[in-house]
């Protein structure tokens, strides 16, 4: 999957979610957070693969993973819920930028000398 695959995917299921709002509603309040975060994990985490000098340390990819998918979860569910007021297409955007701004400065915090690091 090329770094464009979960925009894609994040931007169809936003606008799956506009057209069918009611539905949805029904649906995340019945199968509950752990299906939408779900959704999101094995693209973020190929996302994460997808970049350069990305830990390997498996425990601290873990975590990155579920901290990224439960914040794109809870974008997701504050649009549904209509506590975001954005387009799908300037979330989607949005959403993109912070994944990759932490990254990237996860990665080049990584190419600091072990010294420098806190």
């Amino acid at each position: 999957m090329d770094g464009q695959g979960w925009q894609e995917g994040f931007l169809r299921l936003f606008r799956y979610i506009a057209e069918n709002r009611d539905i949805c509603l029904c649906a995340l309040d019945s199968l509950g957070h752990e299906y939408l975060k779900g959704i999101f994990g094995a693209d973020i985490k190929r996302q994460m693969a997808l970049e350069n000098g990305f830990p390997e340390d498996a425990e601290r990819e873990e975590l990155t993973t579920r901290f990224l998918t439960i914040a794109a979860g809870g974008v997701l569910e504050g649009w549904l819920r209509g506590e975001l007021t954005q387009t799908p297409e300037e979330l989607t955007r949005q959403v993109d930028e912070i994944v990759q701004d932490y990254i990237r400065g996860v990665a080049l915090r990584l190419k600091e000398p072990a010294t420098t690091r806190r």
